[in-house]
């Protein structure tokens, strides 16, 4: 009993969060378009792209050992983890900020100066 009431109160929830994005698209002057479901393509993109950092990892292991030693291949992650998550954080920000599908050179375009919107959009 309590799953069914679960699984109700999930589907109101679920359209009032789409009904509360389409208000803020509507506002920002655009209609919703994105299809939000993930297809059995994405999944194996996503799954790709996680699997092609071990093969790369494979690939230079042995240059970075012949170079820098242990010690270079420990902290080298550390400092590509930090900066990485400072990039993910900051576009994760901006996404919530301007949720479109315009993607990087839409929000490169709002951020800045309209006289240079269209440099910015060309830029990123």
């Amino acid at each position: 009993m309590s799953s069914i009431r679960m699984e109700i109160f999930d589907e109101r929830k679920s359209s009032t969060v789409e009904k509360d994005d389409d208000a803020i698209m509507e506002a920002m002057g655009y209609k919703q378009e994105l299809d939000r479901g993930l297809g059995s393509f994405m999944n194996f993109a996503f799954g790709f792209t996680e699997v092609s950092v071990l093969a790369c990892i494979s690939a230079v292991y042995g240059y970075g050992l012949s170079t820098g030693g242990p010690a270079s291949i420990i902290w080298g992650w550390f400092a590509t983890f930090f900066f990485t998550m400072c990039v993910a954080y900051s576009m994760a920000e901006i996404c919530s900020a301007y949720p479109s599908a315009g993607s990087v050179y839409h929000w490169a375009g709002m951020v800045v100066p309209k006289e240079y919107t269209p440099v910015a959009a060309y830029i990123c």
